[in-house]
């Protein structure tokens, strides 16, 4: 995969929202909107020297904390885009990154709705034809039955807790926590002869696995012990200085919709 244009939203004021409850919001602690920020801004700077286009959302809801975590809201593949449907406390922030897709010019093709849960984050392209979707909290089979129906893609749902955090996928190499070694996603992996990088449990707590691909053997994440072990598998990694979204327990993926990708 190669990303062209991506969509994100800048952490603005909606932070605020969570400063009492911020655990509700699987926060692990209280973060600073200037530093969240900072570390955005230099996410946003590492992908335009990467040549990719940037789009941001131009509007926030001021009682959704996550809406950061973009990535979640949407899939868009060839053009075409499906809204997602998030867990209940975050629903709403999908139509905020709905309208923004929409100003930009891209095909709406349809929305989930009730009884349907997916996040974009439990959906993993393996290829143009096929994916991975994760079933958990965050993604039930009646929205993996309904992506599979509007993209007409091959579909494996996978009962897997905590799928993003534990798992990523770089081409035909899969990155997975040792947590879950002994699990219907590992066994799926090794059927398929997925190439194989097992990360400790500080690496996928962390969110470390939820690194961001950007090309075929390219990636960006935050600096951590896992990096040195995707570089031993031929992988080129960006590092970023990351310290205030680490309180959040999200990788940088989710902090990025993509939009054009090959």
């Amino acid at each position: 995969m190669k990303i062209r244009e991506i969509l994100a939203h800048r952490p603005n004021v909606e932070i605020h929202s969570m400063v009492k409850d911020f655990e509700k919001f699987s926060w692990k602690e209280m973060p600073t909107l200037e530093k969240l920020q900072k570390e955005h801004d230099m996410l946003i700077e590492a992908l335009r020297e990467e040549g990719i286009k940037i789009n941001y959302t131009l509007k926030t809801i001021q009682s959704k904390p996550n809406l950061v975590f973009i990535r979640d809201s949407a899939f868009i593949l060839d053009g075409k885009a499906l809204i997602l449907r998030l867990t209940s406390i975050r629903q709403g922030e999908e139509l905020l990154v709905k309208e923004r897709i929409f100003q930009l010019g891209i095909k709406i093709v349809g929305q989930l709705i009730y009884p349907c849960i997916l996040e974009g984050s439990n959906i993993f392209l393996i290829d143009k034809k096929t994916a991975l979707i994760g079933i958990d909290e965050r993604g039930n089979l009646d929205g993996a039955n309904k992506f599979k129906e509007i993209f007409k893609l091959e579909v494996y749902p996978i009962r897997q807790e905590k799928i993003s955090e534990n798992f990523n996928l770089i081409d035909k190499t899969a990155v997975i926590s040792e947590e879950i070694v002994d699990s219907q996603l590992y066994n799926f992996l090794k059927e398929n002869e997925f190439d194989i990088i097992i990360a400790n449990r500080k690496e996928s707590e962390s969110g470390a696995i939820e690194f961001l691909q950007i090309d075929s053997n390219k990636l960006i994440n935050f600096k951590c012990s896992l990096n040195k072990k995707l570089e031993k598998n031929g992988f080129d990694v960006v590092e970023l200085e990351f310290k205030e979204f680490l309180k959040s327990s999200r990788g940088i993926k989710s902090l990025v919709l993509p939009l054009d990708y090959t």
